[in-house]
């Protein structure tokens, strides 16, 4: 506008927030279609909420939360929506039936959902129920006990349980790091100043103690990350932002299929 000079002048606030960014809606909208993504949570008072975010032309736009889809297509308009994403709970499949019948509009699962039904199948197998079970015995013994959490902390120089990057990622991450800790675990638990203290004498720390030594369990922890590591690259893809993956999805699930049916092959 400074370039205009004076005589042009310039749009105020409430002409670019309303009918202007109006009418650029009403032009963007059948130019490029739109994608409906719904996301489901429970907050801390139980109650249950869908956010509904809107796509187009390559930027995800929170729409509203509210819990009728089908208010949510009639104000964005049914003849602009292209598909509408979910998860897989049986809610969303009634529903999505429910809307593929009334409007001209395609539904499409969540990715990075049905690959978290995937490996909650695949964590039912009994070698990776058996492996996720004694992780969780060695992070919830050492957690809570303050003494041991600190004699942990110093030998490993740090955590052994961390944040995952992704949200469907819990058991990848945490088998990775116990593996990456093994050293650090044996450690402790051959140390001096863990002899003397009081919990060692404890029955379930000598079970704790049996598993971290154990060869079996290392090696079942060594078959159970590589089953999970192509399971987790598509994960990590499906759930970032920088590109849009759809394009690659079935190569990608094709060549997740090859890689744990190779490493199941002999067990």
């Amino acid at each position: 506008m400074a370039r205009c000079g004076p005589s042009v002048k310039s749009p105020t606030p409430y002409e670019i927030m309303d009918p202007y960014l109006d009418k650029e809606e009403s032009e963007i909208k059948p130019k490029y279609g739109l994608t409906i993504l719904c996301d489901g949570w429970i907050s801390s008072t139980r109650l249950s909420i869908i956010n509904f975010m809107v796509y187009c032309n390559g930027k995800t736009i929170f729409h509203t939360s509210i819990d009728l889809m089908a208010h949510v297509i009639n104000k964005v308009g049914p003849e602009n929506v292209v598909q509408i994403v979910t998860d897989n709970g049986s809610n969303f499949l009634k529903a999505e039936k429910r809307i593929m019948d009334k409007y001209n509009i395609f539904w499409t699962p969540c990715a990075a959902h049905c690959l978290d039904l995937m490996i909650k199948d695949i964590r039912k197998r009994k070698l990776m129920k058996t492996t996720i079970d004694s992780v969780r015995k060695i992070t919830n013994f050492i957690y809570n006990h303050g003494v041991l959490l600190a004699m942990m902390r110093k030998q490993c120089e740090g955590d052994i349980v961390r944040p995952g990057v992704i949200r469907f990622a819990t058991n990848f991450i945490a088998l990775e790091s116990i593996k990456k800790h093994r050293q650090g675990l044996r450690n402790l638990f051959n140390s001096r100043e863990w002899e003397e203290c009081g919990i060692s004498k404890k029955p379930e720390s000598r079970k704790v103690e049996e598993v971290v030594y154990s060869n079996s369990f290392w090696d079942s922890m060594h078959t159970a990350i590589n089953i999970l590591v192509p399971i987790y690259k598509i994960l990590r893809m499906v759930d970032g932002d920088t590109w849009p993956t759809m394009g690659s999805m079935y190569e990608a699930i094709r060549l997740m299929k090859e890689s744990i049916r190779a490493i199941t092959r002999s067990y």
